[in-house]
């Protein structure tokens, strides 16, 4: 990694940016009272500089710490802490501390990643991976300026601008697709995540392809917005009416076990007689004998060394940035399923 970046001071940037020092301090310091103007213009010369705060204790005796930043909201479900806890262990591994920067609430909420980055922008990072997020573009700006290598992760063909590693999500939906029509199911159900985000897009349109290459048909769509209340509340639209599902694909794991629950709950359904359903993700609950869950396995271990050592590579090689790497998926089965007669 250069250090370029670090020989960059306050005053360079004061200096361009026509600002006084203390006003280029107050910017990087969260929290700190800032006008919006000031940040524009102290923001736009960091990046020409290719200015990047050190933050205290960049090192102990004479031992530069290596660091590694990790972004990531949405820790209500299980599959971002497990994510965050395999890079942890691989970057550790490779002699890395991991700085992990939680949003309060989603990453697409455009000020929410901004905030995030000058936090981030605080510390003299070796590279940072976004964990579930799309940018605008001032957010891709800034992180251009940022000179550091950057990935997304569980994103890709969504930011352009940056390298990206996610699962091959339309092949993980035409495999949930295949699983429920030879189980013989015929009123199948599809509960949507987030409308805009890739993942979801990707995953419906797998899903659709699937039954369409057994010969069957959508029955029924419902949207809980990856949420255990989202799913919740789908749930109970969805089994309402006259006639009721016989099969859910849910896109992620979490809004799967809500509908388990609320089915057993409040319909006294029975899963996999009454109601055959598959999710995403294989989080840990899913194995669990309460659910066992039929899902659909990203192969987290997978997913975190490929964008890890794509990181690393971009460390090295910056001109092989804006890579956007698929991973293979695989379908788990368990018993949520039930089997044809």
């Amino acid at each position: 990694m250069s250090d370029t970046r670090a020989k960059v001071k306050l005053a360079d940037v004061a200096r361009l940016a026509g600002v006084s020092i203390s006003a280029v301090s107050r910017c990087f310091t969260p929290g700190a009272s800032v006008s919006d103007k000031t940040k524009s213009l102290v923001l736009k010369a960091a990046r020409q500089l290719g200015y990047q705060p050190l933050a205290a204790g960049k090192s102990i005796g004479s031992s530069p710490l290596r660091m590694m930043a990790v972004a990531v909201s949405h820790f209500k479900n299980p599959f971002y802490p497990l994510l965050v806890e395999h890079f942890s262990r691989a970057l550790s591994q490779l002699g890395y501390q991991i700085l992990l920067f939680q949003t309060e609430g989603d990453l697409r909420v455009s000020t929410d990643v901004e905030d995030t980055l000058f936090r981030v922008l605080d510390y003299p990072v070796d590279g940072l991976l976004i964990l579930n997020a799309s940018l605008s573009a001032g957010e891709e700006n800034l992180l251009r300026g940022m000179n550091i290598p950057i990935v997304m992760v569980s994103r890709t063909g969504v930011d352009p601008g940056f390298s990206a590693v996610g699962a091959d999500n339309h092949e993980g939906g035409r495999l949930a697709a295949h699983a429920l029509v030879e189980a013989g199911c015929k009123r199948i159900a599809y509960m949507a995540g987030l409308e805009s985000t890739s993942t979801q897009i990707e995953r419906e349109q797998g899903f659709r392809a699937g039954l369409a290459e057994k010969g069957a048909d959508l029955y029924a769509r419902v949207v809980g917005h990856y949420t255990d209340e989202g799913a919740r509340h789908a749930t109970r639209v969805l089994f309402s009416r006259d006639r009721r599902p016989d099969a859910l694909f849910a896109a992620n794991d979490l809004m799967a076990i809500a509908a388990m629950d609320t089915l057993k709950s409040e319909f006294r359904l029975k899963v996999p007689m009454d109601v055959s359903i598959v999710g995403f993700d294989n989080i840990p609950q899913a194995s669990w004998p309460s659910y066992a869950l039929s899902t659909i396995d990203p192969r987290v271990d997978l997913l975190v060394n490929e964008s890890v050592r794509l990181l690393i590579e971009l460390g090295h090689s910056p001109e092989r940035a804006n890579q956007q790497i698929r991973l293979p998926v695989r379908l788990v089965t368990r018993n949520s399923v039930r089997q044809e007669t």
